[in-house]
């Protein structure tokens, strides 16, 4: 999300206000404080890279300054998590649904709403808040590419990592290279003696917390089913097999391996004749 200081630097260089200098006297704040919001604009991906200060080349970004070039005062509505909110109805929601996909209180929820109804940026009708494209067309398009950002962005994961979840603890994400975070999910079976095939790609997590083995197959259950990967999902099973008396493993796989050793066939996971043929790798 961004501050309302973000959001006021974007206005600014959308009106031609470029270099340190003159964006410090028109945000009127120290030196040092400019360089942290232009290092913080730039690990969002909303200013590019490269030295300077411009915009980036992602849609939402420049979405974004289209917005802001109408006018700082607009960064009250987009500041901090009222940009939740709003991101909540790029599609139409009731008060409950934007509770369920914010986490946000109610209470809280409906005093932002509140704050962006008496602008005139969102509207009510029977219960169902919406965002008003009469007044404000180019919101809309600023939110959803900014959420289809969002799924392949995270400022806490590598930037040419593919993010395969993200909550609000960790994100688990693949690379082709060596990654400052630990290794999780089917990059790290090796630690609990159970060796995959060699991948170009390894799975990292972000999480701080202790990694044990309940964390890693819960990573690699994630994992396997965000690629829909029948290979990963063998190895999935054979590692169950293996230590399912150490395992706390999720439901929904739980109820999916049983299906599979009543002789059940689920579509993308291997079949009981499919895991007998490969039991061998359990005693190696």
């Amino acid at each position: 999300m961004f501050t309302e200081k973000e959001l006021v630097l974007l206005h600014y260089l959308s009106r031609g206000v470029n270099g340190i200098q003159p964006l410090t006297e028109r945000l009127d704040i120290s030196v040092p404080e400019v360089y942290r919001i232009v290092r913080s604009l730039k690990r969002k991906e909303a200013l590019d890279d490269s030295r300077g200060i411009h915009i980036s080349s992602c849609p939402f970004a420049k979405r974004l300054m289209m917005i802001m070039s109408e006018g700082k005062g607009l960064a009250r509505f987009f500041k901090d998590k009222r940009l939740i909110v709003l991101l909540a109805i790029a599609e139409p929601k009731k008060l409950n649904d934007i509770v369920d996909e914010t986490k946000l209180s109610e209470t809280y929820i409906r005093k932002i709403l509140r704050i962006q109804m008496e602008g005139g940026l969102v509207r009510e009708d029977d219960g169902i808040y919406s965002i008003n494209d009469g007044l404000y067309p180019k919101v809309r398009p600023f939110l959803l590419s900014y959420k289809d950002h969002l799924e392949v962005f995270d400022i806490r994961a590598p930037r040419d990592a593919d993010i395969l979840y993200k909550d609000d603890d960790r994100v688990i994400y693949s690379s082709p290279y060596e990654e400052k975070d630990p290794l999780t999910g089917f990059s790290a079976f090796g630690e609990f003696n159970f060796e995959t095939p060699s991948d170009d790609l390894k799975y990292y997590s972000t999480s701080d917390k202790e990694k044990d083995i309940n964390t890693v197959f819960s990573d690699a259950y994630i994992i396997a089913s965000n690629k829909d990967s029948w290979r990963l999902k063998m190895f999935l099973e054979l590692f169950y097999i293996k230590y399912e008396q150490n395992l706390e493993a999720p439901q929904t796989f739980v109820s999916i391996h049983k299906r599979i050793l009543s002789g059940e066939k689920v579509k993308g996971w291997p079949s009981y004749a499919d895991l007998k043929d490969r039991m061998w790798m359990l005693t190696e």
